[in-house]
């Protein structure tokens, strides 16, 4: 390499250190620039949850609803309290098949941490026996606005002394007492009730009748 050509490098080289420095502001020039303020982190999620419904027969399918609190990432939820996650989505169904009392744990998640809540006892799970059947029919009954109430009062209390013998173990007289239901809503029926729940009602007593036998 020829001393001329070195000496052309380095001329280059000072012309760049010379045209830098007139772009810097004089007042800045040997000083230091701090930027100064204060990092918010994110705010840490507060867990929380529903569920519709908490009580039924099985196999009972309950929705739970999400109603956690900040921005979460992840889910993760356990519907027996058994240390297993049973689903990541932000508000599952599931379907509790057995009889039993469930406590219902919900993790989440973000990028400043996270929250565990915990609901003791929660969902109430009873089998699908004639007394469970026999109230879920009376609230049936009284919630139907197509039969007239002195017909909801006669049929009600029918179920009513049903669900009395089966709370006091007599099964027989309770299975006559449903039998009674029945017979009375099959002489209504087309009548003063509309055939439809006339038809659900007769089934309905009809598969009571048969969990009694």
């Amino acid at each position: 390499m020829t001393t001329m050509t070195t000496m052309r490098r380095w001329q280059a080289v000072l012309a760049i250190f010379f045209c830098a420095a007139l772009l810097v502001p004089a007042g800045l020039a040997g000083n230091t620039l701090t930027v100064t303020g204060t990092v918010v982190a994110a705010p840490l999620p507060v867990a929380n949850f529903t569920a519709d419904p908490t009580a039924g027969a099985a196999p009972l399918p309950v929705q739970f609803t999400d109603c956690s609190e900040n921005v979460q990432t992840t889910y993760a939820w356990d519907f027996e309290s058994d240390g297993i996650c049973d689903s990541m989505e932000q508000n599952p169904v599931h379907v509790y098949e057995s009889p039993g009392i469930y406590t219902v744990t919900l993790t989440v998640a973000n990028g400043a941490g996270g929250d565990t809540l915990i609901r003791e006892n929660y969902i109430v799970v009873t089998g699908d026996t004639a007394g469970a059947r026999i109230d879920a029919l009376i609230l049936h009954v009284e919630g139907l606005d197509t039969i007239p109430s002195w017909v909801k009062t006669i049929l009600v209390g029918e179920l009513e002394a049903a669900s009395s013998a089966y709370e006091a173990g007599d099964m027989e007289q309770c299975a006559t007492y449903v039998r009674l239901f029945k017979n009375t809503v099959a002489v209504l029926n087309g009548k003063i009730i509309p055939s439809k729940d006339g038809v659900e009602l007769i089934h309905e007593a009809q598969d009571i009748i048969a969990l009694l036998a």
